[in-house]
This record gives structure tokens, C-alpha cells and sequence, in this order.
């Protein structure tokens, strides 16, 4: 999630994220908001401090999460959308500058592609294929 956030250039503002997990129904058990299971935590130093509920991610800087009360205001992430090639940030991220973008092709897993976002329309996912020859 971290990567889907810095790769997106409208929330260059935000360095905080509310993730949608909290402890609210019991101290200390933290959940989603849509009730799914908690598998997975990237906790700061000290965290989760249980005074506090509602989870947030520093994803702009540390990528690091810790709790912090529900009322602070912060940017969200509501849902994500599996971006599985270039076109799909185009399309559905906005993306309209040549760069590296993170994308999901099959489900599996994330890693850094290069998007052509310019060429004839843009949303071109690149890819090069280098051939060495030996000598003999």
C-alpha cells in the first residue's frame, strides 16, 4: 500500500494515512474497518500505543504505522485498485507523467515497472529484453 501511495501524485500533500483498522470494539484486538481479519502490521517503534485506536500509516516517509486518536485529520484510503499494468494508472490513477509505477498483474504480488504515459495516448507498460553475446 505504501508504494500505491507515494506513486500517486494527488496526495504529494499527505504524509499521514488513516488505514481503516482500529481497536475500538476491544482494547488491544485491532481489526479492519470492514471487518476482516488483522494479518498484517508494520508497527513503529513503541506502537501500537493502546491509549490511542485508530491505525495510521507514515507512507510518505517511514512507511511505519501507529495508533493515534480517531479525531486527528489525515488523508484515507478507502479501497485500492490492483493496478495490473500501465494503462490501469492512467486510466484509474491519474498518472500522466512518464516514470516508474508499482503494478500487480497477477494478484502476486507488487513490483516497479517503467510507464511510457506519453506515447500515442499513453498507459504503455515497457518492457526490454537485453541479449549478451560471449565471445569465444
Amino acid at each position: 500500500m505504501d508504494e500505491l501511495i507515494i506513486s500517486t501524485p494527488s496526495v504529494s500533500v499527505c504524509d499521514r494515512f488513516w488505514l481503516g483498522g482500529n481497536d475500538i470494539a476491544l482494547n488491544g484486538n485491532f481489526t479492519w474497518t470492514d471487518g476482516s481479519a488483522w494479518g498484517y502490521a508494520n508497527w513503529g517503534p513503541g506502537q501500537p500505543d493502546l491509549t490511542q485506536q485508530c491505525v495510521e500509516s507514515k507512507a510518505r516517509t517511514s512507511g511505519l504505522w501507529e495508533t493515534e486518536p480517531c479525531g486527528m485529520e489525515h488523508c484515507f484510503v478507502c479501497a485500492t485498485y490492483s493496478m495490473v499494468d500501465c494503462k490501469d494508472w492512467f486510466v484509474h490513477g491519474g498518472a500522466q507523467t512518464d516514470g516508474i509505477y508499482p503494478i500487480n498483474p497477477d494478484g502476486k504480488g507488487w513490483f516497479n515497472v517503467f510507464c511510457d504515459m506519453t506515447t500515442d495516448g499513453g498507459g504503455w507498460t515497457v518492457f526490454q529484453r537485453y541479449l549478451f553475446k560471449l565471445l569465444h
